[in-house]
C-alpha cells in the first residue's frame, strides 16, 4: 500500500496525531530520565473571535488528540461559552446541544464573573498609560539599535521634507493624542452607572476609548473654540450608545428619519396648496425636534417587538434593553442633537439600512411574505 496515498486519505488530523505521539514519547522519555513528571500546558484563547469552522476544528482536535490519559498535555481553554455553543450547534458534525458538548470535553470548568466597573476602568487605565517601564526600556533599546544600523547604511537618506525629519513636531502630536486619551479616560470614570453602561468586553472598551479620542481630535480641528466639557460628554455618551446598543440606536435613528420625512412631505404639500396645514406641519416639526430619543424609542417599541424575530441577529449585538432606556434617560438626547452626532464613525449604517427595509415592508403590509433583498453577499431573505 502506498503510504503517501494512505496519509492523504486519512487527512490532516492523522498527521497531527502522529506528531503528537512522537512528542508524547519524547516527553515520556525525558520524564523517565529526569525522574519527574513533565507536563506541557497549552493555553487556547481568543478562539471566540475565530470563524465557526475554525472553532469547531480546534475543539475537535483538542478532544481527539489531547484527551488521552497518556498524553502529557494540560489544555486551558479560555473562551466565551455563549459563542462556543453557537458555533458547535451550527456545525452538522457536532452536538445539537452545545452546552452538553462542552460539559463532556471540559473536566474542570471555571466561570469568570462579569467585570465590574473597577475592572473595566483598570483595563482602560492600562491601555491609556501603555506598557510598564521594563517593556518601554526594551522598546527604546530596540529602536536605538535599528537607528544605528540604518545610519550605517549609505542608501538610507532622509530628505528635508521627510515626515520623520522633525521629531519634535512628531512628538508633540503623539503627546497631544496621549493627553487626549487620558482626558477621555478620566471622563469615562465620571459615568455613575459604569458597571452597566460600559461593555464587559476588552475589545469594545478599547473601541470606545479610541473612537471618542479620534472623534474629539476631528472636532478639535474643525472648531478650535468648541465647548470642551459639554461636547466631550455628548460624544462619550453617543459612542457608548453606538457600541453597546447598535441595533436599538439604529432603530431610533430610522424612526426619526421616517418621521422627519413625513413632516417634510406635509410641508411640501402645504407650499403647493398654501393651506393652514403648512403652519401646523412647521409647528409639528419644531415640537418633534425637541422630543427626546427615549420618547421616540418608547413610541416605536411596540413595532420593534413585532419584528424582533426577523432581526434576532441584530438584537443580539445589543446589551440589556432596560439599561438602554435608562441610559437614554440619563443622557437626555433630543431629536435635534442627531445632526451633530450622527456622523460619528462607530455606528454601522448597514444596520439602519436593514431596519429601513423592514419598516418599509411593514408599512406596505407585506412583512408576512418572504422578500429577497440583494446585499453584498448575494440575496438575503427578510
Amino acid at each position: 500500500m502506498n503510504r503517501t496515498n494512505m496519509s492523504d486519505q486519512l487527512g490532516f488530523m492523522h498527521c497531527v496525531k502522529t506528531e503528537v505521539e512522537v512528542l508524547t514519547n519524547f516527553l515520556q522519555f525525558k520524564s523517565f530520565s529526569q525522574q519527574r513528571d513533565i507536563r506541557v500546558v497549552l493555553l487556547i484563547n481568543d478562539l471566540d473571535i475565530c470563524t465557526s469552522d475554525r472553532v469547531v476544528g480546534v475543539l475537535d482536535a483538542v478532544n481527539i488528540l489531547l484527551s488521552d490519559k497518556e498524553v502529557p498535555f494540560i489544555s486551558i481553554l479560555a473562551v466565551d461559552p455563549q459563542i462556543m455553543v453557537e458555533c458547535i450547534e451550527k456545525s452538522s458534525n457536532m452536538f445539537n446541544n452545545g452546552y452538553e458538548y462542552l460539559d463532556r470535553i471540559i473536566s474542570l470548568p471555571f466561570s469568570v464573573p462579569r467585570m465590574n466597573t473597577r475592572t473595566k476602568l483598570q483595563i482602560l487605565r492600562e491601555y491609556v498609560h501603555g506598557k510598564d517601564e521594563k517593556e518601554k526600556q526594551h522598546d527604546a533599546e530596540m529602536k536605538s539599535n535599528v537607528a544605528e544600523n540604518l545610519s550605517c547604511c549609505p542608501s538610507y537618506r532622509r530628505g528635508p521634507n521627510h515626515i520623520g525629519e522633525n521629531p519634535e513636531n512628531a512628538g508633540d502630536g503623539e503627546n497631544h493624542v496621549a493627553d487626549l486619551k487620558i482626558k477621555v479616560f478620566n471622563n469615562l470614570k465620571t459615568i455613575h452607572d459604569g458597571e452597566t453602561s460600559l461593555p464587559g468586553n476588552k475589545i469594545q472598551l478599547m473601541r470606545i476609548l479610541n473612537t471618542i479620542t479620534i472623534e474629539l481630535l476631528v472636532r478639535e480641528k474643525a472648531d478650535k473654540n468648541m465647548q470642551q466639557k459639554q461636547q466631550n460628554d455628548a460624544v462619550r455618551d453617543w459612542v457608548l450608545l453606538t457600541i453597546s446598543w447598535p441595533c436599538r440606536l439604529s432603530w431610533v435613528l430610522q424612526c426619526v428619519e421616517d418621521k422627519i420625512q413625513s413632516i417634510e412631505l406635509k410641508l411640501e404639500e402645504g407650499n403647493m396648496k398654501e393651506t393652514k396645514e403648512m403652519g401646523e406641519a412647521k409647528q409639528e416639526r419644531l415640537e418633534y425636534l425637541e422630543q427626546s430619543l427615549l420618547q421616540v424609542f418608547r413610541d416605536n417599541e411596540g413595532v420593534l417587538d413585532t419584528i424582533k424575530k426577523r432581526i434576532k441577529n441584530l438584537l443580539e449585538l445589543d446589551g440589556d434593553p432596560d439599561v438602554f432606556k435608562a441610559f437614554l434617560l440619563k443622557c437626555d438626547f433630543k431629536v435635534k442633537d442627531i445632526e451633530a452626532l450622527a456622523n460619528i464613525v462607530s455606528l454601522d449604517h448597514s444596520l439602519k439600512r436593514k431596519l429601513e427595509l423592514i419598516r418599509g415592508l411593514r408599512k406596505k403590509g407585506s412583512l408576512d411574505c418572504t422578500i429577497s433583498i440583494p446585499n453584498e453577499d448575494g440575496n438575503a431573505s427578510l
